[in-house]
């Protein structure tokens, strides 16, 4: 562990998909520094395909209107899509999931929770 953050055993290649470019650029020096490898918007070509989306799913009618279903298989594994919310609602499961999330966080879970779901 270096500062805290709790490295990563399995190295992966995380994307962060969020409006708020805040969030967004805490999440990828998270990763970052948790040891995955990020994955800028820009970069996600057929020859480095995310592994893991972290999707901001705030504010949630806007965002959910607009988000495209992930990429069924990477590498022989299917892609993890991990949706985050300021205080997701158990309710908030079933839309998530329905959507195309594996898994719904809350923003505010403590960092190992976070790191520990990007497998």
């Amino acid at each position: 562990e270096a500062g805290g953050i709790p490295k990563c055993r399995t190295r992966r290649r995380v994307q962060v998909d969020s409006p708020d470019l805040e969030l967004k650029t805490w999440l990828l020096d998270l990763v970052r520094s948790a040891g995955h490898l990020p994955v800028l918007d820009n970069a996600a070509t057929t020859a480095n395909i995310p592994d893991v989306i972290l999707r901001d799913l705030d504010p949630w009618d806007a965002r959910m209107s607009s988000q495209p279903r992930p990429v069924a298989q990477v590498e022989g594994r299917k892609q993890v899509v991990i949706g985050l919310m300021g205080l997701p609602h158990p309710e908030d499961v079933e839309c998530a999931t329905s959507a195309g999330c594996d898994k719904l966080l809350s923003k505010l879970a403590p960092l190992e929770e976070l790191l520990a779901a990007i497998v």
